[in-house]
């Protein structure tokens, strides 16, 4: 019985073990092999400048160089300020620096002559020094003017000359303002001329005598008085 069922479960199983077909291994396949190609490396892209647009800024360099040379000029200032204050040295002996002491003598009458020209100048007009500080700050930025003034016979002249033109030319600026300030000067200047007539007027007529002779009476006419001439002018 035991091998009936034994034969009767192999007979079963049998087909199915015949049946299940080994599994084939699959064939290997050849590693493919990548061929490397040494490239050249690549050239680096050129840089591009792009010009920056121009900005406000711009106007800043020439700011600061402006206002450093205005330091560079008031230390300049205060060093000829300080160095004027200073006594001065004694000039050199003529035998030991001949050029020296010689130079020294035309630098001491040269300074004493701009000093009494200034002085000059400051009777004549009482507006110089005035004017004199408005030329003199338009001469640092301009060589010219320097040169003008100092030309001159007469620097102090000449720089109060070129300062009431600078002057001049500055209130030209503003044609209508300029104008008006003409007018009121003209006008100003004739009323003076006016005023001062009718008190010349004034004084001459009341510098002539009285003329007893020429006196009228209520009507108009001339009415010589009785008495004699005479008798009114010599009191006896």
């Amino acid at each position: 019985m035991s091998d009936n069922g034994t034969d009767f479960l192999d007979d079963m199983t049998q087909p199915l073990v015949a049946t299940e077909t080994p599994e084939k291994p699959e064939p290997e396949q050849p590693e493919a092999v990548v061929e490397t190609v040494d490239t050249p490396p690549e050239a680096p892209a050129p840089e591009v400048t792009t010009t920056p647009e121009p900005k406000e800024e711009q106007a800043v360099p020439y700011a600061a160089m402006k206002a450093e040379r205005d330091k560079r000029q008031a230390l300049e200032r205060e060093l000829s300020e300080l160095r004027a204050a200073q006594p001065q040295q004694p000039a050199p002996e003529f035998f030991d620096a001949p050029e020296q002491h010689m130079q020294a003598l035309e630098q001491r009458a040269t300074q004493r002559l701009y000093a009494a020209l200034e002085e000059q100048a400051r009777v004549v007009h009482p507006d110089y020094d005035e004017v004199f500080e408005e030329v003199k700050a338009a001469a640092e930025g301009n060589p010219a003017i320097q040169q003008r003034i100092f030309s001159s016979a007469n620097p102090a002249l000449a720089a109060y000359q070129i300062g009431k033109q600078l002057r001049e030319f500055k209130r030209m600026e503003d044609p209508v303002k300029y104008r008006a300030e003409i007018e009121a000067e003209v006008r100003t200047k004739l009323e003076a001329e006016l005023k001062a007539k009718e008190q010349a007027r004034a004084a001459a007529d009341a510098a002539i005598p009285p003329d007893m002779t020429q006196s009228r009476n209520a009507a108009g006419q001339f009415a010589p008085s009785d008495s004699d001439v005479f008798d009114d002018l010599f009191n006896k």
